[in-house]
């Protein structure tokens, strides 16, 4: 079974899913029951926004921001740490899966699209802590032989791309998405494209064949002139060297082709590298979703969406057995269901399905280690408790 915790479905289609199965009956309970959840779960992350803007705002106030005077160091340090804290939280209750360092180290040995060797700080990677979500297989038309074929390749992407880094000098948060698996080091902060050898020899083989060919043709004239003067001012040579006008021009016209053909491969070389900064550049600029406080609101609908999905598939499941399920039963009733394979392999986090259910009273235990859902009518009126208490 993957890993991959995320379920591909919108809470949209999560509903229709579960009003589906509701008996005719209980049809507009169940459905007053799923937006009464809605509700609920909505109110609870509505204040961890607060918690979030509270703190994040005091490490970066907004320019209308009016302080009497900065905020202690140890109030910003506190600020820091629950952030990070909770970004850690909220990406786990979204479905995200932290990116070892392994896998980091994988993708730096490797490429999928971008065929560009990268060159990370070390600050950086001691710093970065990367997540990722929704792993899914693609296929891409790429360059080979320097351009002249084209080829289709398979690779693995992630749906989204969670990075944050903080280091003595940078602090970063940014969500990206559709990102190859063998090229994310591409991004974190501060990274540098460097050519690969075959980069190398595509400059340097041309620039000698070129180079022999200008001493051959323009250069041995004034080269053997200026050996001879140099000979003959260090006392090597007793005959004195004539250097008369058709000698100034013949040393003139070397020169001239020296410097053009230096600046020549100067340029060539200036234009390979800003080559692979557009490369890095453009892809850096469509996959990126987010930054810094956005990347908390989108993390904070996304957990919300998420505890949604993972509450409402645990009660539909639970009042279709008919009998009390532990968390491994549930999980393996709600992956097998046939109407939620997409070709994407999920696995369903059923013990944080039960904790949110048990904290909202839409369950009872049966003694045995497992724990069946109360009835639709049960679940709206303690549901619309926890409406009322939240709106007070």
């Amino acid at each position: 079974m993957s890993d991959e915790r995320f379920i591909p479905f919108l809470r949209s289609e999560v509903t229709a899913l579960c009003a589906a199965d509701a008996a005719t009956g209980d049809r507009d309970t169940a459905m007053e029951v799923h937006r009464l959840l809605a509700g609920v779960l909505h109110q609870r992350y509505r204040r961890v926004l607060r918690e979030v803007e509270a703190d994040y705002f005091l490490l970066h106030p907004p320019e209308y921001a009016r302080r009497d005077a900065p905020p202690a160091d140890e109030a910003r340090a506190r600020a820091r740490t629950r952030l990070e804290n909770l970004l850690d939280g909220l990406a786990d209750t979204a479905g995200y899966t932290r990116i070892t360092q392994e896998e980091l180290a994988a993708s730096m040995r490797s490429h999928a699209l971008l065929r560009v060797r990268m060159e990370i700080p070390e600050r950086t990677l001691v710093g970065a802590v990367l997540y990722r979500r929704g792993r899914v297989s693609a296929t891409a038309r790429v360059r080979t032989w320097w351009g002249l074929r084209t080829k289709d390749i398979e690779y693995e992407r992630f749906s989204r791309v969670l990075v944050y880094v903080h280091t003595g000098e940078v602090t970063a948060l940014k969500l990206f998405e559709d990102v190859p698996k063998d090229d994310i080091e591409m991004l974190l902060p501060g990274v540098r494209p460097r050519m690969r050898w075959t980069d190398k020899l595509l400059i340097v083989i041309p620039a000698l064949v070129s180079g022999i060919a200008l001493v051959a043709t323009k250069l041995i004239s004034a080269v053997g002139l200026l050996v001879l003067l140099l000979a003959f001012w260090v006392g090597l040579r007793d005959t004195p060297v004539q250097v008369n006008q058709a000698a100034l021009v013949t040393v003139g016209a070397g020169l001239v082709a020296l410097g053009s053909y230096v600046a020549r491969q100067y340029r060539k070389y200036t234009r390979r590298r800003l080559q692979f900064m557009n490369t890095l550049t453009d892809n850096l600029y469509y996959r990126n979703l987010d930054n810094d406080a956005g990347v908390f609101y989108r993390l904070l609908g996304a957990a919300e969406d998420a505890e949604y999905a993972l509450a409402m598939l645990a009660y539909r499941e639970l009042r279709a057995a008919g009998e009390p399920l532990t968390a491994h039963a549930l999980a393996a009733a709600v992956e097998g269901r046939p109407e939620l394979q997409r070709g994407r392999e999920f696995r369903f986090a059923a013990d944080d399905a039960l904790a949110t259910l048990e904290d909202l009273g839409l369950t009872e235990p049966d003694g045995a280690g497992g724990r069946r859902a109360v009835a639709p009518a049960v679940a709206r009126d303690r549901l619309r408790e926890l409406w009322c208490a939240a709106a007070d």
